[in-house]
């Protein structure tokens, strides 16, 4: 939704439809062969460390109260969600203050029956949500290797001063990006595993 330009911030043309199909193939086998299980069901806690809290689900916690302080629901949008379950409870803790916005690259049984999960891959988020509509994005390595993209379509997607946590992003990749002028890096920081995550807030 909105206009949308593969290529704004890094100047990369997109992978070749046939080579993105078969490697979000090889992703769709694997995650239903293997039943959304070790990563997949990630506690917030052990999601991308912000560049301002000691957890994802601290920094979350203190933007869902930000948030409805001023009146508002806080709309977060997560790339890849696995099983889902790990956000049963904060769903219930924050449901009158949250808007949690769900995506999946197969089919799942959310397990929050009133949220309806968007069936897309990273890279056509565009297509689903509208431009300047999220306050926060994360992903715990669910971008399945469309990393550059994920980040084009997060920053198209961000509120002005929203903000994204995504993993796999190397420092090289962030700085570049940061270059074009369309985010600001908050902080370059690892999940709990040790994987790189950058932590980006979008200007204007």
């Amino acid at each position: 939704m909105g206009t949308f330009h593969p290529g704004y911030i890094f100047n990369q043309k997109p992978m070749p439809k046939k080579a993105l199909e078969a490697m979000l193939a090889t992703h769709r086998k694997t995650d239903l062969e293997h039943g959304w299980i070790g990563y997949m069901n990630t506690a917030l806690h052990y999601y991308p460390t912000p560049g301002t809290h000691y957890s994802f689900e601290a920094y979350l916690h203190y933007k869902v109260n930000e948030a409805a302080s001023k009146g508002k629901k806080l709309r977060v949008l997560e790339i890849g969600v696995g099983t889902g379950n790990q956000w049963v409870n904060f769903w219930h803790l924050h449901k009158n203050n949250l808007e949690l916005l769900p995506t999946s690259l197969t089919p799942i049984d959310f397990p929050i029956k009133d949220i309806p999960v968007t069936v897309c891959h990273a890279g056509e988020l565009h297509e689903h949500f509208e431009e300047g509509s999220i306050d926060v994005a994360v992903t715990n390595m669910g971008t399945h290797g469309q990393e550059i993209a994920a980040i084009e379509e997060v920053v198209h997607l961000l509120k002005p001063g929203g903000e994204a946590l995504l993993t796999s992003v190397s420092k090289e990749m962030a700085l570049r990006g940061e270059k074009a002028g369309f985010y600001k890096i908050v902080a370059l920081t690892k999940n709990f595993n040790g994987v790189p995550c950058l932590h980006l807030r979008k200007t204007g």
